[in-house]
């Protein structure tokens, strides 16, 4: 399955609290899935590599250079959601409820992740000068 990373469309985050959500469709064509997710951007304190992570879904991307991480990152969310959309809907289910997700009843293919205090999380980061940037990723 494509899920065309290269399509990233990438928006600067305003608020502290997170809505994020997945929307996956199985199709007899292939599988799609549409995403609107965070992503947390820092240079690492001691490998000076710039690492991008999600922590909704716990993947990361890291490389000598923007370039190089974000490739990493779209390279891992596409064997992600591969794997995803290889499970049955149970163990996808699951597979998402593991990670914090809440499957949404009324909307079958949709997927709802509950408020993540993202202040919480940044101090866990090894950021120089504790200088990490929050994005919304939508594709």
């Amino acid at each position: 399955m494509n899920t065309t990373m290269d399509t990233l469309s990438v928006k600067k985050s305003k608020s502290g609290k997170l809505e994020e959500s997945l929307h996956i469709k199985r199709l007899k064509t292939g599988s799609q899935i549409d995403a609107v997710l965070y992503r947390v951007k820092y240079r690492d304190r001691d490998t000076r590599q710039i690492v991008v992570y999600i922590p909704t879904l716990d993947i990361t991307g890291y490389g000598s250079t923007d370039a190089n991480a974000e490739e990493m990152l779209r390279y891992s969310l596409d064997n992600y959601f591969d794997f995803l959309i290889s499970l049955t809907p149970k163990k996808m289910a699951q597979e998402l409820s593991d990670k914090g997700w809440k499957h949404n009843k009324l909307r079958n293919k949709d997927y709802s992740r509950a408020y993540v205090d993202m202040d919480g999380k940044l101090k866990e980061f090894n950021a120089v000068a504790d200088k990490v940037d929050i994005e919304l990723i939508e594709f």
